[in-house]
């Protein structure tokens, strides 16, 4: 199987690879076409195998172990190396979308592209970035926001390069009991198994069930699947094709916030809403893989400057001639109000 991301990345999963119904390069976030794909920047492969060879590397961190030619992650049982300067290999025996959110995000700053962690939502003028941490409200704006005849980018994560061109990655919505009030019809046909009450619970153990699971990647998969916090929708699903947008021009960026006191609106610097959103960006890229990245920088496999730096200089020239602006809403308030004052302050 072959498809490209933004016309940038092009990935190939080996046929023996068993999660493909659960990749997150799905036929809404990627494109099938082989020319689109041969025309790709760069390549990442994905390679199944049921024993993958380390012998030669050393333990570098807890599950870490490597070599100046590639990396190998004992929990995740995954390999990684390069090829060449355009193509980059991992060889996995579990399902491997965090290693390959990740080999994305490195193969895209090769090319002066980047994965932002935002919400964006675009109209004939051109697009607005919601840029924040996870369970903010990004959701709610965008539902709210494509009822009003805005077209969806992304809800997640979105594709930025240094002129401001947006491309989106319309990936499934992973929607929670508290957005049962934005979207009633699709919690008619499903709903999460747990309410508010129990998400906390869930949440503590969550964890250690997952790192218990790892030895046991075909059941993993399937719990991952079937999270009973949330639900995982398609926004074509929800809103039709006709409310997806592949690509725009960024024409204003709000930071997004929750906090104590009044809500506030006010203006702020381009360099500093870069500075957040390279901090969210990479959270959420890293999760726990930080010292890995670490590692392969110790050992020369990526650029720490590519990497790190890189990230950083994309948004900031990104942003730099754009309307910057930072929202905080009070935590108190539900998700609805995030998205009403989003609307408010819109200003093109």
């Amino acid at each position: 199987m072959k498809r490209s991301v933004a016309g940038v990345i092009g990935i190939e999963i080996d046929d023996e690879y068993k999660w493909k119904d659960t990749l997150i390069i799905d036929e809404h976030v990627s494109s099938q076409d082989e020319k689109t794909y041969i025309n790709c920047l760069g390549f990442i492969k994905v390679i199944y195998k049921k024993q993958i060879d380390f012998s030669d590397s050393r333990k570098m961190e807890e599950n870490i172990w490597g070599n100046e030619k590639y990396i190998y992650d004992s929990k995740k049982e995954a390999k990684i190396y390069f090829e060449n300067d355009k193509k980059c290999i991992i060889e996995t025996r579990q399902e491997v979308n965090e290693w390959l959110m990740i080999m994305l995000q490195i193969m895209l700053l090769k090319f002066g592209y980047s994965l932002i962690h935002a919400a964006a939502v675009s109209n004939e003028n051109g697009a607005l970035l919601l840029p924040s941490w996870g369970g903010v409200g990004k959701t709610a704006c965008v539902a709210k926001l494509v009822k009003k005849g805005y077209k969806i980018l992304g809800d997640d994560f979105n594709i930025i390069n240094k002129k401001g061109e947006i491309y989106g990655l319309p990936k499934k919505f992973v929607l929670y009991f508290y957005h049962r009030d934005l979207f009633p019809e699709v919690f008619k046909k499903k709903a999460p198994k747990c309410n508010s009450a129990l998400n906390e619970f869930y949440s503590n153990i969550i964890p250690a069930v997952k790192n218990f699971l790892r030895k046991f990647p075909a059941v993993l998969a399937f719990a991952r699947k079937h999270n009973p916090q949330s639900i995982k929708v398609s926004p074509v699903d929800i809103f039709g094709k006709e409310a997806i947008q592949s690509k725009s021009d960024l024409k204003q960026i709000i930071w997004l916030e929750r906090g104590e006191g009044e809500n506030v609106f006010n203006n702020i610097e381009s360099k500093d809403i870069a500075q957040k959103a390279t901090s969210v960006t990479l959270n959420e890229i890293l999760t726990d893989n930080m010292s890995a990245i670490l590692v392969m920088c110790g050992f020369g496999i990526i650029s720490f400057n590519e990497f790190f730096v890189r990230m950083y200089e994309i948004y900031e020239s990104a942003f730099n001639d754009k309307i910057t602006n930072k929202l905080r809403v009070s935590k108190k308030d539900k998700v609805e109000v995030v998205a009403d004052e989003v609307m408010k302050n819109i200003k093109f």
